[in-house]
Order: structure tokens, then sequence, then C-alpha cells
């Protein structure tokens, strides 16, 4: 705890430092102690060649795999567990060791067996470690450990458990700049640099010492304390501060400042994203900083997908892309390796430029690039699709009464969809006439809310009122045609969508199939070939082809004279859920989008691949509502039950590493109990047990709850073994012999891992069926047999004798 308070320094600054207004934030998911976190003071990350993401908190190790924690603490009883639950400190060194230190701990090294080995200090031992209180962990090119301490100097671990001390002198220039080290890095280059609470100091690989000087900085102080030390691929050297962040050069000198927060806050961990753009954690926030400008986050009220702290103390990088961020009173805030994917905007309490409400109900975007929500029944925004600003106009329009349902801007007016039926608003003043109601002719719209507001290329409106019928209307007369079933002009009149094909004629999806506008009688028919049950939405691609869904399958539809033929159905053997869908998109990236309430679904129309989008990979909320938006650039808008999410198709990124593989526990039932067995040593089973049970984690963090598994047992299975997204198999009894286990695993993309895990298995035979057991068996034959050949000999002599 000393580290923090050494660095709990500033004020809270201005949120955002863009030269305009902001764009939409990130969405960050937190991992706090009701997740199992061991405690919400999360001090340090780092992560294994393995996959395993360690964590060192105020009150213990943690190792997550994406649905576990492991926790190692302190336990009296337990000379081998951990010394101190206080982990500030954590290294992972190039054989996979875990280090790991904080106050009062000293540094412990996890060992293969489970516990611990301890290095403490001993005040009558100079060869000892110098002090318990350890800041910083690193391992150099040639795999010396160095510890940093307070008020203890630095550290080298010798082969043999000692170590040599390297401390201040205040009689010797060439010393360490001051006894408390509280941030260590390693270079290629052999060097150590080392970042002190009074300067910046780098051990070369001769051993000398160099106090490299921070002049871009030091003007705005006498001290400097170095919180954080990022190497960089070109040799240089992020070096964070208290009074902000600086680029050391290979040759030791300084280049430019990088950043400068308004206010004095510690920095205490820098991540670089590319050459402009940077990550920074401080004691006052979280700042994400590029070319043109920061903003900074954790400075506001702690609602979902924000930032729950400001007091940062690390930034991790997972080998997924993924950005992990360390709170002292936060747990841990995550964001998806395709954050950017999906940009948000939200209400925000107080926040006059958020949206009006928290579920947005429609969207439409207009001819110029600006993006128009509407929400509740008196919210109406108008978004800079630029800038991202948001504007809210509900009060000039007067949105009043009905729960606003779709929205479409034609030039300077605006026209809203509601459950009464439909109002033209001039975007200048607010001024509005309704659209009048006559049910039962073609004067009016008909009885119905309006759910979907459509533009065709001749200017006319399509609007399609559900449990009413459809209306086109002409923007510049304000003349309405309404086919309804009362007027004979449409079939069915519970409409969940409508499209235009490529003559610009609607089609429209209900509840007994698809019906489709037929120019010479001027009415809604049913489609020769259309499915009889209810179609929940629909939307033609490119080629022309039309798509439908309906519950339980997603089918393409290919148009000939006879009316519709089916050329493709994905179900749920395809891996296509049984759902609700509100709307489809036939996107540019040769992909069919859906929006359901369980999250965001992509059907790749070549490779025939499915993938679900939810909250894991920067959504709001899983639950999409309403139907899509397209923009002329192609940016698809979308509204969740938690806000508005905006993503370009064609640059989703897709693509994934293979996930490591691990197997993360193996148990087995016998007399006294289940029984823990090492999962990395073959298993060997006593005839009599039963359940072994084999844990496997698929250590992709892009959507855990979406990785998938299969094992095989060879000489037990014929053939591998699906067990989905749970990665357990358990068999109940084995029969005696040898096998095979195999283990493989998949991310949510689907991609494969590289290798596969392997386990050999022995069950032993029972006692009565061991060699010994036959051999005993054979010889209980054997005397039976001579026995018996003994007494028949017997009878044989004593026939003999009579007869003579």
């Amino acid at each position: 705890m000393r580290r923090f308070v050494a660095f709990a320094l500033g004020s809270f600054c201005s949120a955002l430092l863009w030269a305009g207004p902001p764009p939409a934030a990130p969405w960050f998911e937190s991992l706090r102690v009701a997740d199992g976190l061991p405690s919400n003071a999360v001090y340090t990350l780092r992560q294994g060649a393995d996959g395993y993401v360690w964590i060192g908190t105020q009150d213990g190790l943690a190792r997550y795999d994406g649905v576990d924690f492991r926790i190692w603490r302190h336990d009296p009883d337990d000379s081998s567990s951990l010394a101190s639950n206080d982990v500030s400190a954590l290294l992972i060194d190039r054989r996979g060791r875990v280090w790991c230190g904080g106050e009062g701990g000293g540094l412990n090294e996890l060992l293969p067996a489970g516990g611990f080995r301890h290095y403490r200090h001993d005040k009558d031992d100079p060869a000892s470690l110098s002090s318990d209180d350890v800041f910083a962990l690193a391992e150099d090119a040639g795999g010396t450990i160095w510890v940093g301490t307070y008020l203890g100097g630095l550290n080298r671990l010798r082969a043999d458990g000692s170590f040599e001390r390297f401390e201040h002198d205040a009689d010797d220039a060439a010393s360490l700049r001051s006894t408390t080290v509280v941030s260590l890095a390693a270079d290629a280059g052999g060097r150590l640099w080392i970042g002190t609470d009074d300067g910046l100091d780098v051990r070369l690989a001769d051993g000398h010492l160099v106090h490299v000087a921070l002049p871009g900085l030091a003007a705005r102080a006498d001290k400097l304390q170095i919180g954080s030390l990022r190497p960089q691929a070109d040799g240089s050297m992020l070096v964070g501060t208290d009074y902000g962040v600086t680029r050391v050069m290979p040759d030791l000198s300084e280049g430019s400042v990088l950043f400068t927060p308004p206010s004095r806050a510690a920095t205490m961990a820098v991540l670089a994203e590319s050459e402009k753009e940077f990550w920074i954690g401080t004691t006052g926030g979280l700042w994400r900083i590029d070319g043109e400008g920061g903003q900074r986050f954790g400075v506001g009220d702690a609602l979902p997908g924000e930032l729950p702290s400001a007091r940062v103390m690390d930034i991790l990088r997972d080998r997924e892309g993924g950005l992990w961020i360390a709170l002292l009173d936060g747990g841990i805030a995550r964001l998806p390796a395709r954050w950017r994917n999906f940009s948000t905007w939200r209400h925000r309490p107080g926040d006059v430029h958020s949206l009006q409400h928290s579920v947005p109900e429609a969207v439409s975007v207009d001819s110029e690039g600006g993006i128009w929500v509407s929400s509740g029944r008196d919210g109406i925004d108008h978004i800079d699709a630029t800038s991202g600003r948001v504007e809210r106009l509900g009060e000039r329009f007067a949105a009043q009464g009905s729960v606003l349902r779709s929205l479409l801007r034609v030039g300077d007016q605006l026209w809203v969809g509601h459950y009464r039926g439909l109002r033209r608003y001039a975007i200048a003043d607010g001024s509005h006439i309704e659209l009048p109601v006559a049910e039962g002719t073609s004067d009016g719209l008909p009885q119905g809310f309006v759910n979907r507001l459509l533009r065709a290329p001749d200017g006319m409106i399509w609007a399609s009122l559900r449990g009413g019928g459809v209306a086109r209307i002409d923007p510049s007369t304000l003349a309405v045609h309404g086919y309804s079933m009362a007027n004979g002009g449409i079939g069915n009149a519970d409409i969940a969508g409508i499209v235009l094909d490529r003559l610009a004629d609607p089609w429209i999806a209900t509840t007994s199939g698809i019906e489709h506008y037929d120019r010479k009688t001027d009415r809604f028919v049913r489609t020769a070939g259309s499915p009889d049950d209810s179609i929940q939405a629909l939307a033609f691609d490119e080629a022309g082809s039309l798509w439908l869904h309906r519950l339980g399958a997603l089918e393409r539809y290919e148009l000939s004279d006879a009316g519709l033929v089916l050329a493709q159905r994905f179900d749920s053997g395809d891996g296509w859920p049984a759902m609700q869908v509100s709307d489809l998109l036939a996107a540019a990236d040769q992909a069919i989008w859906a929006a359901s309430p369980r999250g965001l679904w992509r059907l790749d129309a070549r490779s025939h691949a499915i993938r679900r989008f939810s909250e894991r990979d920067g959504l709001p909320s899983a639950e999409i509502i309403g139907s899509f938006a397209v923009a002329q650039d192609g940016v698809v808008y979308a509204n969740t039950r938690a806000g508005l999410v905006a993503f370009d198709p064609a640059a989703i990124s897709l693509d994934s590493p293979p996930p490591p593989l691990s197997i993360a526990a193996v148990s087995v039932r016998r007399e006294s109990g289940v029984v823990g067995l090492a999962p990395d040593q073959p298993i060997v089973l006593e005839h009599a047990d039963r359940d072994l049970t084999i844990e496997a984690r698929a250590l992709s963090f892009l959507n855990p709850a979406g990785n998938s598994y299969r094992f095989r047992l060879e000489g037990f299975d014929k053939d591998w073994v699906d067990t989905g997204a749970r990665g357990e198999r358990v068999f109940s009894q084995l029969p005696p012999g040898d096998y095979q286990l195999q283990v493989r695993a998949a991310n949510a993309d689907g991609v494969w891992s590289d290798t596969t895990a392997n386990l050999s298995v022995s069950v032993a035979s029972p006692p009565w069926r061991t060699p010994a057991a036959y051999l005993a068996y054979l010889v209980v034959a054997a005397l039976v047999l001579l026995l018996l050949l003994r007494s028949w000999r017997n009878r044989v002599d004593q026939r003999h004798a009579f007869a003579l």
C-alpha cells in the first residue's frame, strides 16, 4: 500500500482535451470481487506464454482463464503458502516461472508443485533480500532476476539464492539515486532501467550506472518519481512520472514529452498502440491520447460500460489485443480486443450532450450523414457523425404523447412515426402536421403504429403500420394512399418489416408470409413460393436474392417467374439459433447481419461462418432492438437496450490467433471422496475409481462463453466428442487398459488451437484380473488337476488290486 500512498497525488482535471467534441467512447467491462477476484484493489497484471492472466491484488495472487479464478493467499498453517497477501509486484520469466512480491512479503517464487519458495530479509545476513517491501521485479536479457524495494534499493538474485545489493550512497555519485525503487524494465541490449522516487537510472550491460536526465519534465519539479517504464521495439523507453510521460531514446537522451496532465498525477502505466496513440494510466484517470488530442476516462459516474475508477495502477495488452486496466479501487476494467469495431452513444444523467433516454427506439441516417434517434415519448436526438456530438431536440419538436417508433429526415423536414400515426416536423422551428388516419378508405393512414419508414428513389415515403397496413405518402403534397385489409389493399396487416426491391417496390414480412406491391393492381399480393408462417424480417442482397428470417431458420430465396425458390437454409444444425429477429441487413461485406435480443449476428454468405457479437465484443448491450439504419458510406447504426451502436461491416475485424489450450484440472471420485490429480502428469487410476473429470480451457478472452471443445479418448471413443462451450468431459468408469486422451478447442471465431492437449490414462485391473491373480489361478488349476489325476490314479490302482 505504501507504493500507492507515495503516488496518490494530484486532483481531478478536465475530462477531455479534444480540439472538437468527443467521439463515442469505448465500452468497458468489469471484473470485480463478485466475479471471483480476490480483491477490488488490483495492483498489477501479467500474461504468461501459456495464455493465463496473472493478477496481483491487495488480498492475494490470482490466475484467470476467462471462466474461473485460481487464488493463492497466505495461510498461517502452511509454511509454503504466499508470504503476504499484498501482491504489488509480479513477473513471469522466460522459463514460465511466476515471481511476486509486495509489502512485507519479500520475494515469492511459485513452484511447480503449487507452494512458494520464499526469499526474505534477514538483518543479520548481508546476502539476503535487502527489504521485505518489494515494489518492482524484472528479468534482464541474461535471465537474472532483479528486485526493487522500498528503502532497500536494488537486489540481484544469484543462482545460489543469495542477493547482491545496490543501494544509494550519498558519498558516491555513481550509486543509485535513491534507496526506493518503484519500477524496473530490461531492454534487449542487456541494460536495466531503474525508476526510483528521485529520478531514472540505467545500469549498463558492463555494470556501470548512468543517471538519466529528463529536462523536459524536470522543469516542472525538482524531484521526479518514475512510476512506469515501458520498453519499445525501437530501443527507446516510455517513462511515466508524476508530472507526465516522456520518451528516452536508446542513447539515453530525452526525446519528446508525450503527455503532461493538467495537474499532478502519478503515471503508473503507459501502453503504446501506435507511434501516435497511447494509453496512459494515472492516479487521476485513464487517458487515451493521439495526434489530435486526448480523452480521459474514470472521472464520471460509474455507469455500466464506463471505467469504474480513476486510480489506474497497470495496463496489460493480451495476446489477442484486448486491454486490461488494473484499478486500485475498481477491480479490473477490460476493453475487448475489437473494441474499435463498435462506437456507442448512451444516456448519461446530467449530460445534455448524451442521448435523451437510455433505450433508443429508432434510428435514421439522413443524406448529409447526420444521425437521428428517437426514444421514449419525447426524445429526439441528432448526432453529428464526424464529431459524435449529440444535440437534444425533443423540446424543439414538442415530441410528446405516444412512444416514438420510427423517424426519417427528408430535406428540412423530419417525419416521426408513433403509436397513433405519423407526424411531420419542420426541423427549423419544430412546427408539425399530423397526418390523418382514415380506417377503411385509401385516403389516409391505416389504423396502427408506424414501425418503419422508407424513402423510395422517386421521393415517395412508404410507411408500415403494424396492425394497420401500409401507406404511400407524397411528402410534397402530403397526399396519402393507404393499403389495409379493410380496403382490400393488403392481405395481412400484421407487418414486421418492409424493404424495397431493385425496382423500388415494397415487400413486407407478415405473420402469414411475404407480400409484395403489384403496380398493375395497386395493391399488395401474396408472393408465390413464400412460406406460410410468420416472417420476422427480410432483406435483399446485392445479387437480388431475398433473405427471410423465421423462428428457427435464416433462408435465402431466388426470385423466378414462378415466385420464390428456396436456395439455402441455415438452422440449429448449422449453428443458427431459434430466436426472434427484428431486422436483417445484407451488407457490403457479403454477410447477412441480424438484430436480435440475443445479440448481433453475422452470417458470412461465402464461408457460411456464423458469429455472434455481444457485450464481450464492445456492444453496450446484447439486446438489439428495432431496425438497422445504413449511411451512404456503409456505416450501420442499431439500437440496443443500453444505447446506440455504430459499426462498419467492411471494417469489422474478425481475425484472431489460435487459442492456447490448457488442461486446467483433473479429478476422480474414490472411496475417500473426490481427489484432484496433477493436470500435467499421466493419469493413473485404480480399478474402483469413478467419474474421471477433465477440465480444459481455451485461453481466448475474446468471448470465453463462445469457446468450444472436443475430446477423444483413444481406445474408448470411436470419434471426437463435441462438448460445445462446456470444456469438461466426465468418464463414469473406464475399463482396465491404457488410453490416450486428446483435447482440442476453438475460440469464439471458430479458430481451432494449433496443438492438441494430450494425456495418457492408465486404468488398473482389479486384483482378480492382474497377472499375479492369473498365475494364482493357473497354480490352483494345476493343483486341482493334479489332485484329480491322483484320485483317478488311485481308483485305477484300486481296480487293479481288486481284479488280482
